[in-house]
């Protein structure tokens, strides 16, 4: 099994690879028509960003709770950084 965080790197690459690639395609294909389904095909690639970023924050979050063993992970980060 190969290691969670190279996973998570190769997983957030292909997803923002995908998604540029269906953003583009799409402003492309809005330079000659607004059609409905464009502005919503766009629409959906703007929330599948907004979804990819809190679904990273929320996976970090949870791998610093666990990784210093306490409830709220940036806290107790900002305080080690702060002591150092």
């Amino acid at each position: 099994m190969h290691r969670f965080t190279d996973l998570v790197d190769k997983c957030t690459a292909f997803t923002l690879e995908a998604v540029g690639e269906a953003n583009e395609r799409t402003m492309d294909a809005l330079r000659t028509s607004g059609a409905t389904l464009l502005v919503k095909r766009l629409q959906m690639v703007q929330v599948q960003k907004a979804i990819l970023t809190v679904g990273m924050f929320s996976l970090f979050k949870a791998i610093l709770q666990d990784g210093l063993s306490c409830r709220y992970g940036f806290r107790e980060a900002t305080d080690i950084l702060d002591r150092e």
